[in-house]
């Protein structure tokens, strides 16, 4: 039996193949029973695993999310009320903007309005360049010169600025594809709805996140056995983001000198971090046309 709440219907060939024909979906490789994707749109977000991260993190006063970046795992453990308080950080801004979107400020008209080109890399807002970016690396345009045109006016009917719809129907040189399929509304949608996924509980949770911008080494004072710290640090053999130029090996030492538990998400580490979870994940990243199937693993380096 198909769930109907399932985001991912349209994967049925792929949930197939890896989890069998008779799978009721509670092990899909992207089913979460969350209403709302978690946290910002973002290159490497971890929306369609975040519940089975939350899952197999320990309880805690505390949870440190120090490589945050889109703050998909801090928001589904916010949903479930997992930890009394949150720490988010990431050397880049998105956290401040995850941030800024619990108390609304993305419903501003100014994030609505369409961003050409020109405007996209004329600005430094982090919020527009997640919204407008091309997989939402925050470097690239969103759409090409040849559909630019045609997608203004589908941001426009979908976010309801002003129906166009006879003006696109009419038009024999619109491109063949639906409408709808306006990823840059879409990307504003989800920012706008992060605070919608806490209902009457949103006062409550605004007071118990505090948003830092540091590198994972300025944090290690504040680890502490009150607190859960966990690590989506940018995967080995990848391309690094932000984080280019990654040291492995010094985040590597940097957990072996801790005294506290360190929870990281990757595909492979050194032996002396232990396997706490393993699933397989579709990567996102993998043409459409050639999915890639890989094992997500959640590891832990126990405190010394």
């Amino acid at each position: 039996m198909i769930k109907p709440d399932c985001k991912t219907c349209r994967n049925r060939k792929e949930c197939d193949i890896v989890l069998g024909k008779n799978s009721d979906r509670t092990g899909c490789l992207e089913w979460t029973p969350s209403r709302f994707s978690y946290g910002l749109p973002y290159k490497g977000s971890k929306n369609s695993i975040a519940d089975w991260i939350v899952d197999n993190l320990p309880p805690n006063l505390i949870l440190i999310d120090l490589f945050a970046g889109g703050c998909a795992v801090t928001h589904a453990a916010m949903c479930r009320g997992k930890y009394l308080g949150y720490l988010v950080n990431d050397i880049n801004e998105a956290p401040q903007v995850f941030y800024k979107a619990l108390f609304g400020e993305y419903d501003d008209p100014h994030y609505k309005q369409f961003v050409s080109r020109e405007m996209f890399f004329g600005t430094n807002d982090m919020a527009l360049k997640l919204i407008w970016s091309f997989g939402t690396d925050g470097k690239t345009y969103i759409y090409g010169k040849d559909i630019e045109h045609y997608k203004k006016l589908c941001h426009f009917q979908r976010l309801g600025i002003c129906d166009v719809m006879d003006f696109i129907k009419a038009d024999p040189h619109y491109p063949n594809h639906k409408w709808s399929n306006c990823q840059s509304a879409m990307n504003w949608e989800r920012i706008h709805n992060i605070p919608l996924s806490f209902g009457e509980d949103l006062e409550n949770i605004r007071g118990r996140i505090i948003v830092q911008q540091n590198s994972y080494e300025e944090l290690g004072p504040i680890i502490s056995p009150i607190t859960t710290v966990y690590c989506d640090i940018p995967y080995k053999g990848t391309n690094s983001g932000c984080y280019g130029g990654f040291d492995h090996e010094k985040f590597y030492d940097w957990c072996r000198e801790q005294k506290h538990d360190i929870y990281v998400s990757e595909y492979q580490m050194p032996d002396d971090f232990e396997i706490v979870a393993e699933r397989p994940k579709i990567v996102r990243s993998a043409a459409e046309s050639n999915k890639i199937y890989s094992t997500e693993k959640l590891f832990v380096h126990r405190g010394g």
